[in-house]
């Protein structure tokens, strides 16, 4: 599955110079995948962060990975 992440996610200086963040909130790619390796499910996610939707933790996640299997293919 492809995602466009420019449609999800976008460079704020403002919130972090490392990570992008959801486009139109504070919420960084590297928060979301934190939350995740703790334990917290999609719908605990979801819940304590309604701005959030299903398809805004899948390109998050899909970035990192992503970026990560780069990183490691080099």
């Amino acid at each position: 599955m492809d995602i466009r992440y420019a449609d999800f996610l976008e460079f704020d200086g403002n919130v972090s110079d490392s990570s992008p963040v959801v486009r139109g909130t504070w919420i960084t790619v590297d928060q979301i995948v934190s939350l995740v390796v703790d334990g917290e499910t999609w719908s605990d996610i979801l819940r304590d962060h309604p701005e959030l939707s299903e398809e805004d933790i899948r390109a998050a996640l899909s970035f990192k990975c992503e970026k990560e299997l780069d990183l490691d293919l080099r």
